[in-house]
């Protein structure tokens, strides 16, 4: 199938603009973005981030003009199952959410995200596995079996969320982007993103 027909595109292209939208008319959101890394439709990505709020995979890609969004999408992060698994399931699966455990028989979430990657979509994984504060939680080898296991090395982009809560009904946002030609290594990866 087509990358720019598939469903998942069609509705991570639509609901990014949307939430973009929404939170610059109503003052919700006052997001600053720096590094924006160039996206090449022939390559494979991985975007490895800090997690801090539910709102992250989002607007990790808002500040994208939609030509490049398009590039990467269809995107697709790893959730917990007590996320994924409610009446939202519908939502969080065509915006590219997929569990980290099933009870089904040899399903495995790593496994999983390699696939993906093969098929020549674009993973986001959280190394610290929840939402954290910096340097709170240590990051989990998921990323170094997703990388390793991939046939064809994806390009890494590091993400840094820096959320500023102002108030209840404002909040400031600065999302720093890097390409990453490090060790493949969690802990370092997450070193580097908290220092964007």
């Amino acid at each position: 199938m087509n990358r720019y027909l598939n469903i998942h595109t069609i509705f991570q292209l639509l609901s990014s603009k949307l939430i973009l939208y929404v939170t610059r008319y109503t003052g919700f959101l006052d997001m600053k973005t720096e590094g924006l890394p160039p996206i090449d439709p022939n390559k494979r990505y991985i975007f490895v981030s800090n997690h801090q709020s539910y709102m992250d995979v989002y607007v990790m890609f808002m500040g994208f003009p939609s030509r490049i969004i398009a590039r990467a999408c269809p995107v697709h992060y790893m959730t917990s199952p007590r996320v994924y698994f409610t009446l939202l399931m519908p939502i969080i699966w065509l915006g590219g959410g997929f569990p980290t455990k099933r009870k089904r028989a040899g399903y495995h979430a790593v496994d999983h995200a390699v696939q993906l990657l093969d098929n020549h979509q674009t993973v986001v994984i959280f190394p610290e596995g929840k939402r954290s504060a910096p340097g709170v939680t240590p990051a989990h080898s998921g990323v170094q079996r997703i990388i390793d296991g991939a046939s064809i090395k994806p390009e890494i982009i590091l993400v840094h969320l820096d959320w500023d809560k102002q108030s209840w009904f404002h909040r400031k946002l600065r999302v720093a982007y890097k390409e990453y030609h490090g060790d493949i290594d969690a802990s370092a990866m997450m070193r580097a993103i908290y220092a964007l």
